[in-house]
């Protein structure tokens, strides 16, 4: 089953984005393409009442979509310039 997710987060990963992680109940269950630790920390400790929201990470040149529907939470990290 991890393969065929990351199967899928490879499809969602293209020019726009370099990597996908999905996490549930605080674990990466599945990575694809490029994350960086502190971009799968912060997917994983993200908790909000939004949907989806594209945020900085602090401390870092770092942008990210975070998404979360049934106790999944899906990062895409963007390319950086």
């Amino acid at each position: 089953m991890e393969g065929n997710l990351i199967q899928e987060l490879n499809k969602c990963v293209n020019e726009k984005f370099s990597g996908a992680v999905l996490a549930r109940n605080g674990l990466a269950i599945a990575v694809a393409g490029t994350i960086f630790p502190e971009e799968e920390r912060f997917v994983c400790e993200w908790t909000s009442s939004a949907p989806s929201e594209v945020l900085y990470i602090p401390n870092t040149k770092k942008k990210i979509l975070v998404c979360e529907k049934e106790s999944y939470v899906l990062g895409l990290a963007y390319n950086n310039p």
